[in-house]
């Protein structure tokens, strides 16, 4: 992809790394965790991200109890939770979680000015160094 390639420049390693990770989709964008990385990427549907480290630990609450979503939808749990209720940025630009977090691998590709996520047959070109925009 060009605009992709453009705004990426060139990768930095030849091939990606693979990791475990986690995807769940929000009302307005989705959240992905990376085990490799320790990190969690909030993927805005306004063409924006943010990455944020995975704090979440054993034993920590998983969710806030006295949160109560709206009908069919999810308060996010653990490592997203956590983000999500810690950030109310987040929590106000994301939305409720519209299903439960599910296990995924993911490929991560490190470029000039950013990084590629690859999900299934999903790649996110992540543009920028914490945050930042992305390209589909």
């Amino acid at each position: 992809n060009a605009a992709m390639q453009q705004a990426l420049g060139w990768a930095t390693q030849e091939q990606p790394d693979s990791s475990q990770a986690a995807d769940q989709p929000f009302e307005q964008g989705r959240m992905i965790w990376v085990e490799q990385q320790d990190s969690i990427y909030v993927i805005y549907n306004d063409g924006s991200w943010e990455r944020y480290p995975d704090a979440f630990e054993e034993g920590m609450a998983e969710r806030d109890p006295g949160i109560s979503p709206p009908g069919g939808k999810l308060q996010p749990e653990r490592g997203f939770g956590k983000v999500w209720r810690e950030q109310a940025a987040v929590r106000e630009r994301i939305g409720w979680a519209l299903a439960p977090e599910s296990p995924a691998d993911v490929q991560v590709h490190p470029f000039e000015r950013g990084t590629m996520l690859r999900l299934g047959v999903a790649a996110y070109a992540l543009v920028g160094e914490e945050q930042g925009t992305w390209l589909r």
